[in-house]
């Protein structure tokens, strides 16, 4: 099998694109190589919850391992810490804005991944 660079960038759901554009949003959270982290207790067995804090910025990236969807109940404790009650996602550009009890809902797809930013 033969892959093609020019096809595969010509191609918006390419590997090749997809890789790409995971490099650039890396990039662009300094949470990761240069403030603190956590794994967080997500209370789902096939979800890992990660937690990184540089100076005022706030990240949480959640991982499904699971070959279903799953939704996931959250509360951003440390969000609030940071006075924000939204989370905005990173890859999406969309917003979490938390319930009344607090909570917000973060629906993954199977094998599927969101990276948060508070604030």
């Amino acid at each position: 099998m033969h892959v093609n660079v020019e096809t595969q960038r010509r191609e918006q759901d390419s590997m090749l694109n997809w890789m790409t554009s995971m490099i650039r949003l890396r990039r662009e959270c300094p949470e990761i190589g240069n403030g603190s982290w956590e794994i967080m207790n997500t209370g789902y067995e096939h979800i890992l919850g990660m937690y990184y804090q540089w100076k005022d910025r706030q990240l949480f990236i959640w991982h499904n391992f699971s070959e279903k969807p799953q939704e996931l109940v959250f509360m951003a404790k440390e969000a609030e810490e940071a006075g924000t009650r939204r989370l905005v996602d990173l890859m999406n550009n969309i917003e979490s804005i938390e319930d009344d009890k607090g909570r917000h809902t973060i629906t993954l797809e199977a094998y599927g991944y969101r990276w948060f930013r508070a604030g």
